[in-house]
């Protein structure tokens, strides 16, 4: 149950980090390996689950249905809680990820900025 758990929570984690008012101008679609990894999340977990096989090797036996009903809010949860931090800690002021100390932005890499003269 711990293990679907933490993955019901990144998919919410990472669902909460593409909501924002940019998320109308960048879209869902525009991160193919974010959803490639949602996607991936819950047929890994329910292989590793379901399988008999890998029974032995993870240490994991079938869900009953409550758990599954349960888990469903999981990653609605982790995504109201990240709507309440960003409510009460804002990053107002802030480039994201710079100068936030303390704080968790959800950034991706940062690109080099282009020397004097040359295009971006």
């Amino acid at each position: 149950m711990s293990f679907v758990g933490i993955i019901a929570c990144v998919v919410g984690t990472a669902f909460a980090c593409r909501s924002s008012a940019r998320r109308r101008a960048i879209g869902w679609t525009t991160n193919p390996l974010l959803l490639g990894g949602i996607a991936f999340d819950p047929v890994f977990a329910a292989a590793v689950i379901y399988l008999t096989a890998l029974h032995s090797v993870f240490g994991t036996r079938p869900l009953a249905t409550g758990d599954l009903a349960l888990l469903a809010a999981f990653p609605v949860i982790a995504w109201g809680a990240d709507g309440l931090r960003r409510r009460r800690f804002p990053l107002s002021g802030v480039r994201r990820g710079e100068g936030a100390v303390g704080r968790v932005a959800c950034v991706g890499p940062r690109r080099p900025e282009p020397a004097a003269g040359q295009e971006a």
